[in-house]
């Protein structure tokens, strides 16, 4: 295999974890900050709809909870199992990959996340900036709700043993994908979201199949069975600002840039991303210099809610790729490149 197919490879698994963790499975290129609040005075909205989504952002925040979820994207199916304690130093979260042939652990104080990669003796070290299950979303609700409808059903649902409250999360324009939520009558706690087309066909799904939330959460599982203490420690990217160095970069209506950063990939030395987000949606923009053996053939694909579009970009070559619909990456990619003066440079 080539450098260059391993380097894709890579590349192309970094951005599919980004994805995955933005609702709850891998690890952190993720996307969403701290709740919109500060204190105990909990928001009021005359909206119930946007009173839920409030109510579940901080209910995956302040609660203790303990469990085990489920991802689903056609035919993949992978469970992890989750432990979220809240003490005085903060929040604290354990998650592990159950079904991975090699044991993958990622353990959050607040916002510091670190990968355990313990056949390696690595730990990779980052910030979270983007939340994830059973977190949802980013910022204030209100700017939330000038991109998507918050619907309530008038029927309840039930997951893992929990009667719930169904949300629709309905997009305004086609830039988006819809999503469907269950939130726990009891605590508020965010038991499911599915993600959904324009038809209503479920592209992925995530879900609680055993949780414990308050007294009951098994706060043992916080516990890793590694001590990490003398193992290599990698932050995984550094910050860069690349819309300084001459980068145009294609925001599509109601996304902001969350994050710039150079990526340090194995087989990449030159890997800038760019995170840009709505809150609710995440959207990755790679650049790296781009080299003869690539080609210039651009390609998009879509596998569940993930749609990557790969084409060159003068000496460039990008890569984006986000839980949206084709079209918008396949806009942003055409409205991203550097300024002329500096088409020759290297991103760096």
């Amino acid at each position: 295999m080539s450098s260059t197919m391993r380097g894709q490879r890579a590349l192309l698994g970094v951005g599919r974890r980004l994805c995955a963790w933005g609702r709850g499975v891998s690890i952190a290129l993720v996307l969403v900050s701290t709740p919109a609040w500060a204190g105990s005075d909990e928001p009021q909205f005359d909206d119930m709809g946007l009173q839920i989504m409030a109510r579940l952002q901080r209910a995956a925040h302040d609660l203790d909870y303990t469990g085990i979820f489920t991802f689903q994207q056609g035919q993949t199916l992978f469970s992890s199992q989750i432990a979220h304690i809240v003490d005085e130093s903060g929040e604290r979260q354990r998650v592990e990959v159950l079904d991975s042939p090699a044991q993958r652990e990622f353990i959050r104080h607040n916002n510091i996340v670190e990968s355990l990669v313990p056949e390696r003796q690595m730990v990779l070290v980052d910030e979270r900036d983007m939340d994830h299950f059973p977190g949802l979303f980013s910022g204030d609700v209100r700017e939330l709700a000038q991109y998507y409808a918050i619907e309530l059903d008038p029927d309840q649902g039930r997951v893992a043993g929990r009667p719930c409250r169904v949300v629709h999360v309905v997009p305004r324009d086609e830039l988006r994908w819809g999503y469907q939520l269950c939130v726990d009558l009891e605590t508020n706690l965010l038991l499911k979201v599915q993600t959904r087309n324009a038809q209503g066909d479920v592209l992925e799904q995530i879900a609680f199949s055993e949780v414990h939330i308050g007294p009951d959460a098994e706060r043992h599982l916080l516990r890793s069975p590694h001590n990490p203490d003398g193992w290599q420690r990698i932050r995984i990217g550094e910050p860069v600002d690349l819309l300084a160095k001459g980068w145009e970069i294609g925001i599509p209506a109601g996304f902001k840039v969350v994050r710039q950063w150079r990526r340090n990939l194995k087989h990449k030395k030159n890997v800038h991303q760019v995170v840009l987000s709505d809150g609710l949606a995440a959207i990755s923009i790679f650049i790296e210099d781009w080299t003869p053996e690539r080609g210039d053939i651009s390609t998009t694909t879509e596998h569940g809610a993930t749609s990557v579009h790969r084409s060159r970009q003068d000496d460039f070559w990008l890569t984006v790729l986000g839980e949206v619909p084709i079209r918008t990456v396949r806009s942003v990619a055409a409205q991203t490149r550097v300024r002329p003066d500096i088409a020759q440079a290297s991103a760096r």
